[in-house]
């Protein structure tokens, strides 16, 4: 038996045949196996948590870091604004954070991570991005927002 895990372009190979899936339209492979007495067996697997799963998991992190302020592990300070975030995060999402963090730079051991030059609710708007997908994009603070994209390579 095999379980195929997030497969997207499954390839057939002897004694496999690839179908769509109709619920995911991604390609599964359908395996041949001898059972025990000789006969072929046939079995179709998948499992792929998706986007709903991962959706879950940067929600349950969104929450934690508003409310709780559970596992954070950095405080990200802008303009005498403080943001809890964990590190995981930001680094995933930006290249800039990944950078600081996974080099010896001394903001990789600090607790609190000042950034100057730019708006906290431009900041505020961009983690929000980061742990949920979605920012609130207005004319606004549609330059401040670019600029503070562009800054954390996001």
């Amino acid at each position: 038996m095999v379980l195929i895990l997030g497969r997207r372009n499954a390839r057939a190979g002897a004694g496999e045949s690839a179908r769509e899936s109709p619920a995911s339209k991604r390609k599964v492979l359908n395996l041949e196996s001898k059972t025990p007495g000789g006969t072929a067996a046939s079995e179709l697997l998948e499992f792929s948590a998706g986007s709903p799963h991962a959706e879950g998991v940067l929600a349950a992190l969104n929450e934690f870091r508003l409310k709780d302020r559970i596992f954070t592990d950095v405080m990200v300070a802008v303009e005498g604004c403080e943001f809890p975030c964990h590190r995981a995060v930001l680094s995933a999402c930006s290249a800039y954070f990944r950078a600081m963090f996974c080099n010896d730079h001394r903001e990789s051991r600090a607790t609190i991570v000042e950034i100057n030059g730019i708006q906290a609710s431009a900041m505020e708007q961009l983690l929000q991005y980061m742990y949920t997908g979605r920012a609130r994009i207005t004319t606004d603070n549609v330059q401040y927002l670019f600029e503070t994209a562009s800054l954390f390579q996001v």
